[in-house]
């Protein structure tokens, strides 16, 4: 496993409370779309009872130069340490981990049911699909509270460079108008937008809760667990 020091490029809110940090990749810095890595600030200036260090996913495709990171934010020192990082330091990452990567088979259907920030590795999954015009079918339900929260929104709305592509927008507390379904990941929702459930890859990230309903969605469905990817985001 490499450590390396990276260097913070730039940052932005992309969400409600929620940022993107973008630093530059090392050139000896391979990984596979959907791992993750280790970061540490270095002299955090921020402490509490836990360590200074996160597993965090990539956001960015394997063929951009940079590494993106998207995290909510709270009053941890560690979120609070890595938002008072400045453009041009440097923080440490461990990595890559995780097999959380998309199936060798190019016509495998790729299924992916995330909440909230769990859309960081579905990101880098769909940025290389889009990238290497992959054959994989491809379905996206993420779920969010609010229009304001749900990250990266536009970019997985659009019409992307795929074959087979469709995104649904699941919100729950939203009281505007948006082209969305009002509630929750269902199983009447998964059924419809599935495309062959005895072959696909489903991709599960989210919180614990989230996690253990889709589960549940899956096992009703008679979905096989080796089918099921799963990445709990605590």
């Amino acid at each position: 496993m490499q450590e390396l020091k990276i260097k913070l490029v730039s940052m932005r809110e992309i969400a409600e409370n929620t940022m993107q940090y973008n630093f530059k990749k090392p050139k000896e810095f391979d990984f596979k779309a959907g791992q993750f890595v280790v970061l540490d600030v270095i002299n955090p200036k921020f402490s509490d009872n836990r360590p200074s260090f996160r597993s965090l996913s990539i956001a960015s495709s394997p063929h951009e130069d940079v590494l993106s990171f998207i995290m909510r934010h709270s009053d941890s020192a560690f979120k609070k340490s890595i938002k008072a990082v400045k453009e041009g330091e440097e923080v440490i990452i461990k990595g890559p981990l995780g097999h959380m990567t998309l199936p060798e088979n190019e016509f495998t259907p790729v299924i992916f049911l995330i909440a909230g920030v769990g859309v960081t590795p579905a990101l880098s999954m769909i940025r290389f699909m889009e990238n290497k015009i992959s054959k994989n079918p491809v379905r996206v339900l993420y779920a969010n509270r609010t229009l304001r929260s749900a990250a990266c929104l536009e970019e997985l709305k659009k019409e992307v460079n795929l074959q087979d592509y469709k995104f649904v927008s699941i919100l729950s507390h939203e009281n505007g108008t948006c082209e969305c379904v009002r509630g929750r990941i269902s199983k009447q929702l998964v059924s419809e937008n599935a495309v062959d459930l005895k072959k696909a890859k489903f991709y599960i990230v989210g919180t614990l809760g989230f996690v253990n309903a889709m589960k549940g969605i899956l096992e009703e469905l008679k979905v096989e667990k080796k089918q099921i990817n799963i990445d709990n985001f605590g």
